[in-house]
């Protein structure tokens, strides 16, 4: 069993990706400790991850979520959300999202996510036009993703700032003191348990409204449920979706054959982004599983009680998957890949990201035709679920 865990904490770029890909040469399934310090199983292989990401022998109800045990109350609000449920709860709790996360509503979104993208390449472009060297993550790919997500929750524009503010806090997890946590989470869920109620009072036709109206035969979110809720849709909405943007806009600058093809063929931009998403996704490891009975994956016996967690990045890389997929080609044809998950848990957003990283990349590449690096990025943030830069530095070409 590997006795660091740096496989899951290292920040350096690319030294994450190097050890993931260092032990999936070994095999696909591995014996590794967890920053916790816990024993776990840790998944590589294309074919294991999608088995076990489809394997109903592997649940989720034990992990509890963030500071479980020392703030229960607030554990209830933020972690009652799909995403840590198994079947027959998850079931249903999904039922009810998916009447209002319809593909409609994110069809609807595109002329504002037009819209907020220009007004940041705007302010990107004037700056950059002025000799300065811009930060694309907190200067566009963050703003843009988190304001997408409000306007779609129907987060009023005086709460972004302070809505944002909160989430950096209890995005760290465990790594963020308890009473720092605890202090975040508390305004959070009153912030966004007040929409609620204002919701209740008077639609909006936002999804909040609709999440608050969602109704399967009697069945309705709690209020701690539409809380959860909100808190998983905005997070894993624009945390990913940053990471999408910036991974791969890194990728393109550091690959000049591969931007020059997508700009000779930009209707190719579709494909392009299931390629960022294989080779250099926005989702390191899944959520813990639990094992509830013995079995074996990949080789190895996971006996009842074991954590099993999934590498996306890796899985999606592996030579023995489909295609034996190698390098970063934009031109690859249905390139395969875990990113947005596998199975019952498969993300209730892909087309909502895939929307905006059309829109980014389109705008990036249209409107900013002479970006370059200002300087190499240097570090991930300190994350075991999420793979996105700290920064991506970029400046304006000279001739």
């Amino acid at each position: 069993m590997a006795d660091d865990h740096s496989v899951f904490t290292a920040t350096a770029d690319g030294e994450r990706r190097r050890l993931l890909l260092d032990l999936a040469a070994q095999g696909p399934v591995h014996r590794v400790t967890l920053p916790s310090g816990s024993p776990a199983w840790l998944v590589t292989g294309y074919d294991e991850a999608r088995a076990a990401l489809t394997d109903s022998r592997l649940m989720r109800y034990a992990y509890g979520g963030t500071y479980a045990k020392e703030l229960p109350e607030l554990n209830r609000a933020l972690d009652q959300h799909m995403l840590l449920e198994d079947p027959p709860e998850h079931t249903r709790l999904r039922k009810l999202v998916a009447v209002a996360f319809t593909r409609r509503r994110v069809e609807q979104l595109e002329p504002v996510v037009e819209k907020i993208s220009a007004e940041l390449i705007d302010e990107v472009r004037a700056a950059l036009e002025a000799g300065e060297t811009v930060d694309l993550v907190s200067a566009y790919a963050f703003r843009f993703s988190f304001r997408t997500m409000c306007e779609l929750v129907g987060i009023p524009a005086s709460e972004e700032q302070r809505l944002g503010s909160l989430f950096s806090v209890l995005t760290r997890g465990t790594a963020a003191p308890l009473e720092e946590y605890r202090s975040a989470g508390t305004a959070m869920t009153a912030l966004i348990g007040g929409l609620i109620d204002e919701r209740r009072r008077g639609p909006c036709g936002d999804l909040l409204s609709a999440l608050v109206a969602a109704d399967d035969g009697g069945d309705r979110l709690s209020p701690d449920e539409l809380v959860s809720m909100v808190y998983l849709i905005m997070v894993a909405g624009h945390e990913t979706t940053a990471a999408l943007i910036t991974n791969g806009l890194l990728l393109l600058l550091r690959h000049p054959d591969q931007l020059a093809a997508l700009r000779a063929a930009p209707e190719t931009i579709g494909t392009t982004i299931e390629e960022i998403l294989r080779y250099d996704g926005p989702v390191q490891s899944t959520f813990p599983s639990f094992a509830v009975e013995d079995f074996e994956l990949g080789g190895h016996k996971i006996s009842v009680g074991d954590v099993v967690t999934v590498s996306p990045i890796a899985a999606s890389l592996d030579r023995t998957g489909p295609g034996h997929p190698t390098g970063f080609d934009v031109t690859r044809q249905s390139p395969a890949h875990l990113a947005f998950g596998h199975g019952i848990h498969y993300c209730i957003g892909a087309p909502l990201a895939r929307l905006e990283g059309r829109i980014a990349f389109r705008d990036l590449l249209d409107r900013l035709p002479d970006l370059e690096l200002a300087d190499e990025p240097r570090t991930r943030v300190p994350s075991v679920i999420i793979n996105r830069l700290t920064a991506l530095p970029v400046r304006q070409a000279t001739a």
